[in-house]
C-alpha cells in the first residue's frame, strides 16, 4: 500500500507589522514556510509544528498554534512515486525574538503580506493563499492607527 507521509508547515504572522516569516533552503531562490516531517516522538501535530519551527528558525516566542488546513503536497522527493506527502498547515502569532536559520534553512526573512505571492515557492502557493485569506479575516489583531 502507498504511504502518506505526514508533514507540518507553520506561518509565523506578525500581525502588528503585517508580515510573515519565511525561510529559504540552500540552492533555492524561492522561500517557503518553515516545517518538516512529523516525528514518531511528536505527541501531536501542534507539537510537531512547534518543534519544526524552533529547529528551522530558532527559539522565537510565538503565541498559540492554530490549525488552518491540510494539503497534499507536490514534494520533489516523491514526484512520480506512489508514496506522497500530506501537510497540516498551522499559523501562530509572532511575539518576540530574532529568527535565525537553522536545520536545513539557509536564510529566514520577514515579508509583508503583499510580497508573499512573489517570493513563495510554487509548491507552497496554495499554503500562502490560505494563510493570506486567514490574516485578511483576522484584521481584528491589527493595531488601531489614528
Amino acid at each position: 500500500h502507498p504511504t502518506s507521509f505526514q508533514a507540518v508547515d507553520v506561518a509565523v504572522v506578525d500581525y502588528y507589522q503585517r508580515r510573515i516569516l519565511l525561510g529559504r533552503k540552500p540552492g533555492e531562490k524561492a522561500f517557503r514556510f518553515p516545517g518538516g516531517f512529523v516525528d514518531p516522538t511528536d505527541s501531536s501535530l501542534e507539537q510537531a509544528a512547534k518543534r519544526e519551527l524552533w529547529e528551522e528558525v530558532g527559539m522565537i516566542e510565538v503565541g498559540q498554534t492554530q490549525y488552518l488546513d491540510s494539503f497534499r503536497m507536490n514534494d520533489w522527493r516523491y514526484r512520480g512515486e506512489r508514496d506522497q506527502v500530506m501537510t497540516a498547515l498551522f499559523t501562530t502569532p509572532y511575539v518576540f525574538g530574532r529568527p535565525e536559520a537553522g536545520d536545513d534553512l539557509e536564510e529566514t526573512k520577514w515579508f509583508s503580506y503583499d510580497e508573499i505571492t512573489s517570493v513563495i515557492m510554487p509548491s507552497h502557493e496554495k499554503l500562502a493563499a490560505r494563510v493570506l485569506a486567514h490574516v485578511e479575516k483576522e484584521k481584528c489583531h491589527e493595531p488601531v492607527t489614528s
